[in-house]
Order: structure tokens, then sequence, then C-alpha cells
């Protein structure tokens, strides 16, 4: 998972080149240097997720708490479909599209790729509204 290591800080590489990092830790790491993330996050939500972006580079405490939180989700709701179910990167990110409600779209992947069963959508709304609110429409 990109992030900037103790060793790429004491470099001062981020400070001459624009690092980008996994998306759910940029508020830590934009402390460090980060300039942005490649990240999944934006399946949720994009505007949520543009709009949490800018208050990582800005450095503001709110976007520490919130990153908290998204790990915690990207944790428990959305990295067993990965590590433990076998389900590739893209179902994943169609399946958190479909829980953000920003497209009209369903989870269901084209043949061969497996999706993830629609009937764990009201659970991972459930927790989505609890742990993440902003990224809800």
């Amino acid at each position: 998972m990109p992030r900037i290591t103790d060793d790429i800080e004491k470099s001062g590489l981020a400070q001459k080149a624009s690092v980008f990092v996994a998306g759910h830790y940029l508020a830590t790491d934009a402390h460090k240097g980060a300039k942005g993330a490649y990240s999944n996050v934006c399946c949720l939500n994009p505007i949520a997720t543009q709009k949490w972006t800018e208050e990582c580079l800005r450095l503001e405490p709110s976007a520490l708490e919130l990153e908290a939180r998204i790990q915690q989700y990207m944790a428990q709701e959305i990295a067993p479909y990965i590590a433990n179910e076998g389900y590739c990167n893209a179902a994943v990110d169609k399946f958190m599209a479909t829980l953000g409600g920003w497209a009209d779209m369903e989870s269901t992947m084209r043949f061969p790729f497996a999706s993830i069963p629609a009937r764990d959508i009201a659970k991972k709304l459930k927790v989505m509204a609890e742990l993440l609110p902003e990224f809800r429409d």
C-alpha cells in the first residue's frame, strides 16, 4: 500500500516531488508531504472524497478524524471481500459505487467476474450511515 514511509520522509522526497499515496491514508500522509492519492474511496462518493481530499491537503484536524472512520469502514466492511472472499478489485469498486448511491448502477459484474451479492448492500449501508454519513447522498 503506497505510504510515505519514515525513509521517504527523511529523504525529503515528498518536498521535491508530488507523492501520491493510498487514499485512506491521505490525511496522515499529507502531514508528511503527500500531494494527493490514488484511491477507491472515491467509489463511495467522488464529491465527498474531493471535499475530504481538500481538507487533507489543508491539514485540517477534521480530516484525520474522518480518515480514521474511512479506515475502519474499509477494513471492517470492504477489505474482507478481497482478502477473505477473493473478489477482484473491480467488483469491490463497483459495489462501493452502488453503496454511495451517486450513480445509477448495480453492483453486478460481467462474466467471468464474480459479483458481490446485492443482499449485502443493506448491511453495508447501515454501517456506512453510522461511520461515514458524509459519503451518502
